[in-house]
């Protein structure tokens, strides 16, 4: 079976530098803000190395995009979110350019965990429409208040599959949420490409990698799709090899899956040449606690709103130039109209005195042959002689 797991909506690039990736989102990336839940190296360490970028990974597990539709589940304070991460690497002011920068985004799996929380599973699948507009709109402000134009999504995994929902009451709302997530994430990836002509973009879907995955493990070189490595074996398996396994625990991925991930994006090309790592080679490499390949630990505090009132500048700025330059159009509009009216003032002033010209020319023939006439008949006495002439309304008297 063949897929394509890289949805490239960016124009093909090749061959530039890549100094910088930072990455946003929950457990899946968790690098060990809070704790790492693989036996191996994550995807984005291993997307480092590819690269030859410095990481930076903010993500943390149990993160969501935003907290506030969720401040009412829990009384201990929540884990950081993409929102207060961005915040975070915004006040770290690391100046990183923009051009050798790629800001990855993958999150979403605990924002429909902690929304059935809250709605109950008897309800039916509810509308993911603000989840899916508030991953996109982090995407936007990171571009808008850092220049920034290249981006990795991941989508969401086929949540029916982790073996903490596989075979449960819960397994059919969480396929049916994946998959309505996961539409809502294509179309407005779609629509922010269209609208953005700089932006590179690679939406990759995870949904189908994983699905593939569990349906022909063998084909990806793994043997068990279904258990746990933990559960099977308790620390305990010497024989067994740990990547065999697709599952690290009940939620999370083996670090074989994490290198497919990483291959899976190395491979598509979009931001570099091709390439491939070993995720042996790269655990080796990040051993270093000196490695830029090893990221630092960032524990996001709570967001400020600072992002939400630098965009609302910025806006208000953009506001200001294009009204500054619709007024400066209408005074050059004016200045036009001005200069055309004196133009046809002069026009018609020229007109007017011609047309004068003319008028007395012709009056003067007109008494000429008058006279004549009158000539003719010779003058009447007794009366006085009056010049023909028209009148104001234009009768002749």
């Amino acid at each position: 079976m063949k897929t394509l797991f890289i949805l490239s909506l960016a124009p093909l690039v090749l061959s530039q530098t890549i100094k910088n990736l930072v990455v946003f989102g929950d457990s899946y990336s968790d690098v060990g803000n809070f704790q790492r839940w693989s036996n191996g190296p994550i995807w984005s360490e291993n997307l480092a190395v590819g690269w030859n970028a410095s990481l930076l990974s903010f993500a943390i597990s149990g993160a969501t995009c935003d907290n506030a539709p969720f401040v009412n589940l829990t009384e201990s304070e929540p884990m950081p979110s993409v929102k207060d991460q961005i915040e975070h690497y915004y006040n770290l002011s690391l100046n990183h350019s923009m051009n050798e920068t790629i800001f990855a985004f993958w999150v979403g799996a605990a924002d429909i965990h902690n929304t059935f929380k809250l709605q109950g599973e008897s309800s039916g699948v509810p509308d993911f429409k603000e989840l899916s507009a508030c991953i996109i709109q982090q995407m936007r402000e990171v571009r808008q208040v850092f220049g920034a134009n290249r981006f990795i999504l991941l989508n969401t995994l086929p949540l029916q599959h982790l073996p903490y929902f596989a075979g449960t009451e819960m397994a059919e709302n969480r396929a049916n949420a994946s998959i309505q997530l996961n539409k809502l994430l294509v179309r407005e990836v779609n629509m922010m490409n269209k609208y953005y002509h700089a932006l590179e973009l690679d939406l990759v879907d995870m949904h189908t990698l994983i699905s593939d995955i569990v349906a022909d493990p063998e084909a990806f070189n793994f043997t068990d799709a279904t258990t746990p490595f933990w559960d099977k074996c308790q620390g305990q398996c010497t024989e067994e090899k740990v990547n065999d396994y697709v599952w690290w625990d009940q939620t999370h991925l083996t670090g074989g899956v994490h290198e497919k991930i990483a291959n899976s994006i190395l491979s598509a090309a979009s931001f570099a040449d091709p390439t491939w790592v070993n995720s042996d080679d790269v655990q080796t490499l990040i051993q270093d606690p000196h490695s830029p390949y090893r990221s630092k630990n960032y524990t996001s505090p709570l967001n400020t709103g600072l992002i939400g009132r630098i965009i609302e500048e910025l806006n208000a700025a953009k506001q200001l130039a294009k009204n500054t330059a619709r007024l400066n159009h209408i005074q050059d509009d004016n200045n036009i109209t001005t200069s055309i009216s004196h133009s046809y003032l002069m026009f018609t002033l020229f007109g007017l005195i011609f047309f004068g010209i003319v008028l007395g020319i012709r009056k003067r023939r007109s008494t000429n042959a008058f006279n004549n006439v009158s000539g003719l008949f010779g003058p009447r006495r007794g009366t006085r002689f009056t010049p023909i002439r028209k009148t104001d309304d234009g009768a002749m008297a």
